[in-house]
């Protein structure tokens, strides 16, 4: 038994010693390296989880609220590991200790112990033999271990539960003190009592099941027709999202109006023809009432009032409605339940920038930077602030500043006044690298290459120019005539 110990041991000492050269994401490499940025990323999240345990110690903030704490003391050190929303710490004991206080955490491993506790009196009483005692100790033990690193699921939660009623059924044997067959009733006299018992419960159950399964699997089944269906059939997608925020028991509307919100906003961006005008419209204000009504039930989550901060921004834009103060309002709103992330506080410059009011979206894009420095995106926005408010200068210097820093552009269009600048100056070699990002990221088209081509014929290097031109009537045939003049224009050594 030692030396299986020892051997043990040793195979894990030489996994931890190794964990470097495993690859990057698997198990092994997740379960040795207690360095990586996961990690790093849960530790900072339970140090800020205790900060808010203090508020609450005796029963906590309630069951699935561990959301409240992590945004109100969220740490912006985080940042550099993990950019999620953590809604659970991702350690089940600490959500139980600040989710239902300390009474609620003693209650839950007074459980442990006394499930523990039962396998014990089994063993004593010969009820279990060595090895089910420890087979079984073994089990709550290593369910206990993994609970340090996740949050409760289901399947996981099931099992647990099972092995509770076991628990349960060895303490009540090993305390009983007569025989199997003693004071046992006779099925054959409470089987008429039971028959009419079962019946009741079973009508129950099933009524339960309807309201807790049924009903709430009709309502997540149009969510995700709508989710699947999004930007490709519209009205299909927008009806969708109405039906499922006006089913019954749809137990989670804050997840279903935040849907609602990316395709309403998804469809603003891409809709190209007029006419669509008025249907974009509708989904934006479909999603803005889907907001409110899930704010009416869950006020403070951060997320939902950020997006509605973003459906009235882009309502305003569509209607070219005047400027309301209930869009910076609610942007705040936002900020005041997460002081210490920066999404919220995009959302205020945004509702400044629609208000125009260009210095004090400045100042607030810059409380962003002091929060989350590291992040070129934020110098980014900043320098669009500047180009919005025509100060080009700025605009240009913190624009070639983010993008030194690492910052990728997310969309092709928002590409092109940097590009622009640069044509202008006959940077070449600036613009070369633009649209190479932009193809690398799969974002560009044939026109990308086109102007690639006409990148390289000035830069003078012309077989790069002539196999950017073919690309361009491999993806667009009905180019080829003024490819061919181009390439002609090329061979003829003539300056672009």
């Amino acid at each position: 038994g030692l030396g299986s110990i020892a051997g043990a041991l040793l195979v894990v000492l030489i996994l931890l010693f190794s964990s470097k050269y495993f690859p990057e994401g698997s198990i092994l490499r997740r379960l040795t390296d207690f360095g990586d940025s996961n990690t790093r990323a849960r530790i900072l999240q339970w140090e800020s989880g205790l900060k808010g345990f203090t508020k609450n110690p005796l029963l906590g903030v309630g069951p699935e609220n561990y959301y409240v704490i992590g945004n109100e003391h969220f740490n912006p050190a985080i940042y550099q590991y993990d950019r999620s929303w953590f809604d659970k710490p991702h350690n089940y004991p600490l959500e139980v200790l600040l989710t239902t206080g300390s009474l609620g955490f003693l209650a839950y491993f007074g459980i442990i112990f006394l499930s523990i506790y039962s396998l014990w009196l089994a063993l004593k009483k010969q009820i279990l033999s060595n090895l089910e005692f420890v087979i079984l100790l073994g089990g709550i033990v290593a369910y206990q271990i993994q609970n340090l690193f996740v949050f409760d699921t289901v399947s996981a939660s099931m099992a647990f539960f099972v092995f509770l009623a076991f628990s349960s059924f060895l303490w009540q044997a090993s305390r009983s003190e007569t025989n199997k067959d003693e004071g046992r009733v006779k099925f054959t006299e409470i089987s008429e009592g039971y028959k009419y018992f079962c019946i009741a419960l079973a009508i129950l159950c099933l009524y339960v099941w309807y309201l807790t399964n049924y009903l709430p699997g009709r309502a997540m089944a149009k969510l995700n027709t709508a989710v699947s269906t999004g930007t490709h059939d519209p009205l299909v997608a927008k009806k969708a999202f109405g039906e499922a925020m006006d089913a019954d028991m749809n137990l989670d509307l804050s997840e279903t109006a935040s849907k609602y919100e990316e395709f309403a906003s998804d469809f603003s961006l891409l809709y190209q023809d007029k006419k669509d005008k008025p249907l974009v419209i509708d989904a934006v204000t479909g999603a803005e009432l889907a907001l409110e009504k899930a704010i009416a039930k869950t006020s403070n989550d951060p997320i939902l009032w950020f997006k509605l901060t973003n459906m009235k921004s882009t309502i305003k834009h569509l209607t070219d409605a005047p400027y309301t103060v209930d869009i910076e309002e609610t942007a705040r709103r936002g900020v005041s339940f997460a002081p210490n992330r920066v999404e919220p506080r995009y959302y205020v410059v945004q509702a400044l920038q629609v208000k125009k009011d260009f210095p004090a979206a400045v100042l607030e894009q810059y409380e962003v930077i002091k929060i989350d420095y590291n992040n070129p995106f934020n110098f980014w926005r900043l320098a669009l602030i500047y180009r919005e408010s025509n100060e080009l200068d700025k605009a240009y210097n913190l624009a070639k500043f983010a993008r030194r820093n690492g910052y990728e552009f997310r969309n092709l269009a928002e590409a092109q006044w940097l590009a622009r600048y640069y044509s202008d100056l006959n940077q070449f070699e600036e613009l070369e690298k633009i649209y190479l990002e932009i193809i690398k990221n799969g974002l560009g088209n044939f026109q990308t290459y086109a102007n690639l081509a006409t990148v390289y014929a000035q830069m003078g290097n012309v077989e790069k120019a002539r196999a950017m031109a073919l690309k361009v009537i491999e993806l667009n045939p009905e180019s080829k005539p003024s490819v061919d003049a181009f390439l002609k224009k090329l061979d003829s050594g003539e300056s672009f």
